[in-house]
């Protein structure tokens, strides 16, 4: 039987299935009787923390341990029971055809197009994230639920992975999540797929929610926590357990723009541009100076998702902008909402949990990929004597090689000559050259994530259809976003960006040469004689004050004017 007729199949048994779990685990908690083998209902579609906590609660109750212990087993693990205990949700009508837009980009020729509407065939598991994620998040962005459901998968596979061209392609996702503020659930959309990786006991995959370029890069290079071996067992077993992950993050960046501006301007943070260039890049080894001597990083691996609104980024991504010509943007896909395809409806009363059909398969992929064993010894000084200070033995990370089916190849030729062709025949603008460019092996990434999970690493031609498809809806999202801040950036007049960009420094004064280096590239174009006239007409406006020191001159935004 094939992994989508059984995965069909289990789905049609879990409504009586969770039944059958919220009897007997009401059951045991009021009469704290544990059940037979040939009674008890199992648990084995629940995630491993919600089979570790009925266990608990069941060894509670065997032992004979007073309410107050069971009250507390409930208590400490309330998420778990939360969703056993729960009623199920109604199901949302599971999709099936991605809708992709033609009007609003250039159409590719009849010899690219391929099948569509397999997801379902294809990739049970995304139609189902989708369907739980519409129900988080009822309010979301028809693209947003996908979109996360693939950063899913991208921050799972943690660079074991690999699609076997010359140049092996591997599996990052970087998505940014662009639309007005409110109107579509960004966060809430995101937030699904966060909870899905922590009831699948896979938290761990995932980066802080802020960082600077040089604690990422520290975290990636695999270093034992100074304090260590104060630590109690269960948080030195968490520490072996991230370890051979330090190097493969999963970052979610909400407000994305803070670290957009933050880049762009003098400081650690700028540092950050690059480095996600690189990393999408996939580098076997990256290293970097310390004062401490020299770091290694192996095998570097970075899955983002961000989300931010289109009137922050389009100071950033106007026609012409750096981020266009650096390649920055190119290792972007960008879901963007049309502005009035919002949805207005209310969330369900009951809680939504990460249903345990996806949760189960995320974890038994997890570890069918492979996991590096781990071993951690303490450091000894020359007459063997503990320091204190802790190294790791880390063994190498597994790499599984997908296989190409027979007319994949050429499929994937010629959707890339396809892109090339509508590339060659725009003269008119460059901006979007590199996503276009990139945008066939992003196709390829999302087909060996979905094969790797669904088909053991064989990527079909249907598979490819549908990555093709998915491919086919970013770019439609990449040419709504570049519509919409070219509107954006008309629409403002050159004093409003001057007053927007001032705003970032956070009251922190400026020169003309900083704003010509890190400001907005439709100031950069004026030159010094623009944005000194700019300054002048703000500064009698009562808006910009300004401070001689010298030959230099500074201005500031007024703190007590009204903008």
């Amino acid at each position: 039987m094939s992994t989508y007729t059984n995965d069909v199949a289990h789905q049609t048994q879990t409504a009586s299935c969770q039944a059958e779990q919220r009897a007997y685990l009401r059951k045991l908690i009021e009469t704290r009787i544990v059940a037979t083998n040939g009674e008890r209902p199992s648990f084995d579609d629940c995630s491993h923390i919600e089979q570790r906590a009925v266990k608990l609660i069941e060894e509670s109750a065997q032992s004979g341990a007073p309410s107050s212990s069971i009250e507390g087993i409930l208590k400490q693990h309330a998420k778990a029971f939360q969703r056993l205990l729960a009623e199920s949700t109604p199901e949302v009508e599971i999709p099936n055809e991605i809708p992709n837009d033609e009007a609003i980009m250039p159409r590719l020729p009849e010899s690219a197009h391929r099948t569509t509407g397999l997801l379902n065939k294809v990739s049970p598991w995304l139609a189902s994230y989708i369907n739980y994620s519409r129900q988080v998040s009822p309010e979301g962005y028809k693209d947003f639920h996908l979109a996360c459901g693939l950063w899913v998968l991208s921050t799972v596979a943690a660079r074991r992975i690999q699609v076997p061209l010359a140049t092996p392609v591997i599996t990052p996702l970087s998505i940014l999540m662009v639309a007005r503020t409110s109107l579509f659930a960004k966060s809430t959309t995101a937030t699904a797929g966060i909870r899905l990786l922590k009831a699948s006991d896979l938290g761990f995959l995932l980066g802080a929610d802020e960082t600077t370029p040089q604690k990422l890069l520290y975290r990636m290079a695999g270093h034992v926590p100074a304090n260590y071996g104060d630590m109690t067992f269960e948080r030195q077993e968490l520490v072996k357990r991230r370890l051979p992950f330090t190097a493969q993050i999963g970052w979610y960046y909400d407000e994305t723009n803070q670290l957009i501006n933050a880049m762009t301007r003098p400081g650690p943070m700028a540092e950050f541009a690059g480095l996600i260039r690189k990393l999408d890049n996939c580098p076997d080894e990256y290293s970097y100076e310390t004062k401490s001597g020299e770091d290694y990083i192996r095998n570097p691996y970075l899955a983002f998702l961000g989300s931010t609104n289109t009137a922050n980024i389009a100071r950033h991504a106007n026609k012409g902008g750096e981020f266009w010509n650096d390649g920055f943007w190119a290792r972007m896909l960008f879901i963007c909402p049309p502005p009035d395809d919002f949805i207005t409806q209310t969330m369900q009363e009951c809680i939504v949990c990460p249903p345990g059909v996806l949760s189960t398969k995320l974890t038994r992929w997890h570890h069918e990929l492979g996991i590096p064993g781990c071993s951690i010894t303490e450091i000894r000084d020359e007459k063997d004597k503990a320091t204190g200070r802790y190294d790791a033995t880390v063994e190498p990370l597994p790499l599984h090689t997908c296989t190409l089916e027979q007319g994949v190849l050429a499929a994937f030729t010629t959707y890339r000559l396809a892109l090339r062709t509508i590339l060659a025949q725009d003269t008119s603008c460059q901006d979007l050259d590199g996503s276009y460019a990139r945008l066939p092996t992003m196709a390829l990434r999302i087909a060996a994530l979905l094969s790797s999970l669904e088909n053991n690493g064989r990527i079909t031609l249907d598979c490819w259809s549908l990555a093709q498809e998915i491919a086919e809806m970013f770019r439609e999202n990449l040419h709504r976003l570049y519509a919409q801040v070219s509107v954006a950036s008309d629409d403002n007049p050159l004093e409003d960006v001057l007053i927007e960009y001032m705003k970032t420094l956070n009251g922190k004064q400026t020169t003309i040469r900083d704003i010509l280096t890190y400001g907005p590239t439709s100031l950069r174009k004026l030159k010094s004689e623009g944005v000194r006239n700019l300054l002048i007409g703000l500064e009698r406006s009562g808006i910009v004050t300004s401070k001689k020191e010298g030959k230099k001159e500074w201005y500031s935004l007024d703190t007590s004017a009204k903008i």
